[in-house]
């Protein structure tokens, strides 16, 4: 297949050459497929995609078809200590335990320290 390029196809292209965007003419096709292998791909989704009425109904139908009574999870299942690990460092340095009950660290703790140190 042969194609022709106009005058201004043809400026933009010796432009890219140039600027060291592209090698020559061959890549010109190479990013050429590359585009309209993109713009398929997005044609083809759009083309997919659902209206929000049909998701409702699909999701209406699905959920008649499953039944309500699943078990519910253990709260260790979602506690966020339990799924994440424990953070034992701060910027390499490490951090002392949390006392029960104790109080939290603020700025006028942080401040009182920095001055005791100094």
């Amino acid at each position: 297949m042969t194609i022709q390029l106009n005058a201004e196809q043809e400026r933009v292209v010796g432009q890219a050459i140039r600027a060291g965007l592209i090698r020559g003419r061959d890549d010109v096709a190479e990013i050429g497929i590359a585009s309209i292998r993109q713009r398929l791909k997005t044609h083809d989704a759009v083309r997919r995609a659902q209206s929000a009425e049909e998701w409702s109904r699909e999701l209406a139908a699905w959920s008649e078809g499953h039944g309500t009574a699943a078990p519910l999870l253990p709260e260790a299942a979602i506690d966020r200590e339990s799924t994440q690990p424990a953070v034992t460092t701060r910027n390499g340095v490490p951090l002392l335990p949390v006392r029960p009950g104790g109080p939290g660290a603020t700025s006028e703790l942080v401040r009182q320290l920095q001055e005791e140190l100094d």
